[in-house]
């Protein structure tokens, strides 16, 4: 929770000064609109609460050269036993660098080609400790179907360092991912804009238990009703590796909430 407060607390003068309505010099002005136009939302950004626990996702990447798609991108997802014990402490908290270049393809099917290198970690020491490293090359496609937009990724991944806590997590994450979202799929029965998903990594060395992984089905809409800018979000969740403490361990969970 002090890690939101904290990205709160550093965003707020910056977007104060982005509103102001003249700077000082047009210099300064082109220097704001530069800062602002370099990050961007990376992954899903999001509250939602539910059976077992709390889970908050933030998502950010930032582009570090000019004219050149070269990103460092972090992720951070936190399990937060917020309802269920008396101290509400955090279950796991999963810590998500990366580093990637992106290739522009096209505009039709084929749009980009992502390569790249990440380090995943809940941070912890022991027994609990749980981490690895892998690159990875993604490809992002979309495609249009009547009203409805249509975006499909594929992630296949090389572990190259796993920690000696969580060695045979291979087993349970493979060695691909893929996640499909249809939007404006309900635009003639719902007043409002949504995109259903759903993301799947089969889990076990080169697929052979399919049931080894994890499948995530969410539905978002934002609906404009009472002011509320925030899109609510549903989610559920069957599989191995939701969390990384819990990699190796089978679960459901069905979570409701906001995203940004």
């Amino acid at each position: 929770m002090r890690f939101i407060f904290l990205i709160i607390v550093l965003l707020q003068p910056a977007r104060l000064w982005a509103q102001a309505d003249s700077p000082a010099s047009p210099s300064i002005k082109e220097v704001n609109e530069e800062e602002e136009a370099n990050i961007f939302r990376y992954r899903d950004i999001y509250f939602l609460t539910g059976n077992p626990d709390t889970k908050i996702q933030l998502s950010l990447k930032l582009q570090l050269f000019e004219d050149v798609e070269l990103y460092f991108g972090y992720s951070q997802v936190m399990f937060w036993k917020l309802f269920t014990e008396r101290s509400s402490p955090f279950h796991d908290v999963a810590y998500n660098p990366e580093l990637f270049y992106t290739f522009t393809l096209g505009e039709d099917f084929w749009r980009y080609l992502s390569v790249g290198l990440e380090h995943r970690s809940n941070g912890k020491a022991g027994k609990t400790s749980r981490s690895f490293d892998r690159a990875f090359a993604q490809l992002d496609n979309a495609f249009d179907f009547g009203s409805a937009e249509f975006k499909w990724s594929l992630r296949l991944f090389a572990f190259y360092n796993k920690g000696d806590e969580n060695a045979d997590i291979r087993k349970f994450l493979g060695f691909w991912e893929t996640r499909l979202a249809v939007s404006s799929l309900f635009e003639d029965y719902l007043p409002s804009k949504t995109e259903l998903y759903v993301s799947f990594f089969p889990g076990s060395d080169y697929t052979r238990n399919l049931f080894n992984g994890g499948t995530e089905l969410g539905l978002k809409f934002r609906v404009r009703l009472f002011g509320i800018m925030p899109y609510l979000m549903v989610q559920y969740y069957y599989g191995n590796a939701e969390s990384l403490i819990d990699y190796d361990k089978s679960a459901r969970s069905f979570r409701a909430g906001f995203l940004l």
